[in-house]
C-alpha cells in the first residue's frame, strides 16, 4: 500500500477520534480545506512541514501519530 494511503487512513482515524471536521484541521494547520481533503483521501501527500502542522492541528503527539504510520509502512515493505 502506498505511504499516502497509509497516512490518509491514520489521519482520518485521528481526526474522527478527536471529533474534528476536515475544515477545522485545515484551518488550524493553515492549509486549504481542499488540500487537507486530498491528503485524507490519499490523493496527495503533504510536505514534512505540512505534516507537522497537521499533527499539531489534530492536537496530536508526533510519536503517537507518526509511529503507527512508520510501523505499518515498514511491515508492508520489509521484503523490498
Amino acid at each position: 500500500m502506498p505511504i499516502k494511503d497509509i497516512l490518509a487512513r491514520h489521519l482520518l482515524n485521528e481526526r474522527t477520534k478527536n471529533n474534528l471536521l476536515q475544515d477545522e484541521v485545515a484551518h488550524r494547520a493553515e492549509i486549504s480545506t481542499r488540500f487537507y481533503q486530498s491528503i485524507e483521501n490519499g490523493d496527495q501527500q503533504p510536505t514534512l512541514h505540512n505534516f507537522f502542522k497537521i499533527i499539531k492541528a489534530l492536537d496530536g503527539d508526533f510519536y503517537s501519530i507518526a509511529s503507527p504510520i512508520w510501523q505499518e509502512w515498514l511491515d508492508e515493505n520489509n521484503n523490498e
